[in-house]
């Protein structure tokens, strides 16, 4: 069974022969054999199991805010993760799935009252882009917040949790930055 076909059954969206400018906020690049865009954390990881299982070259995006697709046809498959939106709130704990929007989360955390993201609302993109290079703002970065990460380690071939400590995070950089993770999700201190 091909990939396509896998698709089909797990019932998981995607797009092929997409223009990639469509998704970057730059407006550039050419064309993607094949967008795949997973609507859940259990979807997500059932794709790249297939894929690291087959040695399928793909890239995981999030929002698309900070990526330059090359002019002409990929043939990498894209995995786009804007689809697993969700986050929680437990007392000052937040829990945030990898495709939420940072301005948003700041938002409405703000509104809930919870504060601490205050300094990155106005970075573009989701939590899995700013954490993958540790973004920041008047003297933030997403990494402080941080408490512990869930990640499909693709060597591995499972789901684990890192702590802040074990992310690696430095100026702009992280462990994820490797491509060995995949994130799923963080929880922050609010």
């Amino acid at each position: 069974m091909g990939f396509l076909d896998y698709l089909k059954r797990k019932e998981v969206e995607f797009t092929e022969n997409k223009r990639l400018s469509e998704l970057s906020s730059a407006r550039i690049g050419g064309e993607g054999r094949l967008v795949v865009s997973p609507k859940c954390r259990g979807e997500l990881i059932t794709v790249l199991e297939y894929l690291d299982s087959h040695t399928v070259e793909y890239k995981v995006v999030g929002g698309c805010s900070n990526i330059l697709f090359p002019d002409g046809k990929t043939d990498k498959i894209i995995v786009k993760t804007s689809g697993l939106a969700d986050f929680s709130a437990k007392g000052a704990a937040v829990t945030a799935e990898t495709g939420v929007s940072l301005s948003a989360l700041s938002r409405s955390l703000a509104r809930a009252g919870l504060s601490g993201l205050e300094e990155l609302s106005g970075i573009p993109g989701t939590v899995g882009g700013a954490t993958v290079g540790n973004a920041g703002a008047y003297g933030r970065e997403i990494g402080e917040l941080i408490e512990v990460a869930e990640l499909y380690d693709r060597e591995a071939c499972r789901v684990i949790t890192l702590s802040q400590a074990d992310l690696g995070f430095g100026y702009r950089t992280s462990i994820l930055k490797s491509g060995r993770f995949v994130l799923l999700s963080v929880r922050l201190k609010a």
